[in-house]
């Protein structure tokens, strides 16, 4: 999980430089953490209620860069819509706006 995690944070530009981690162990389960002054993110895992989604740790980056995002103000907003565009279609079939 920690990996498919990191991969899914270097999709994204608005976050180099950001700690992003997972935590199994807390207490916290289904959700992250996210403090914008430092630029550290916490995904926790899942828990055994039910089977984790398929998109779990997805959903949680995309919750970081969001915000992260809207930190960095419309260069940052920019950013995260490329990259979010990128997982979409190939950067063959369309140019950054």
């Amino acid at each position: 999980m920690i990996q498919e995690l990191l991969d899914w944070v270097s999709k994204f530009r608005v976050l180099e430089g950001w700690k992003v981690e997972f935590d199994d162990n807390a207490p916290y389960k289904g959700q992250c953490t996210i403090n914008e002054e430092t630029k550290r993110a916490t995904v926790y895992g899942w828990g055994n209620l039910r089977p984790c989604p398929p998109d779990y740790l997805f959903h949680e980056v995309l919750h970081i860069a969001f915000k992260a995002a809207k930190k960095a103000g419309r260069e940052g907003e920019e950013l995260f819509v490329q990259d979010l565009c990128c997982l979409f279609f190939p950067k063959e079939t369309h140019e950054s706006h």
